[in-house]
């Protein structure tokens, strides 16, 4: 896994993670309805 982190004034206010493997994401992601597929 990958992170990209966006900080302002010392607070995280952005994350974006890439999985490099193309598998389903886990359960506790898609339970709560976060993140989506890139192509």
């Amino acid at each position: 896994m990958v992170s990209f982190i966006r900080v302002e004034n010392d607070l995280i206010v952005e994350m974006d993670e890439y999985l490099a493997d193309d598998v389903l994401a886990s359960e506790w992601r898609r339970k709560i309805k976060i993140g989506k597929p890139i192509y």
